[in-house]
């Protein structure tokens, strides 16, 4: 049972992942921006790598 909850809760963030991505492409946003955004969570916390304060504030 828990097997089967895992497997569909990965199934459902793939076919959010491949909306999201269907979504973007109805824009007319270059391609570079979509992997940009991506990364921008961990952009932030890179902030912490100086220090804590530099990290709360990006």
């Amino acid at each position: 049972m828990i097997n089967t909850m895992k497997n569909l809760l990965q199934l459902e963030e793939l076919g959010q992942f491949l909306f999201a991505i269907f979504l973007f492409t109805q824009l007319s946003y270059s391609w570079w921006l979509f992997p940009a955004c991506l990364l921008l969570p961990d952009l932030s916390t890179a902030g912490y790598l100086i220090n804590p304060e530099a990290g709360a504030w990006s």
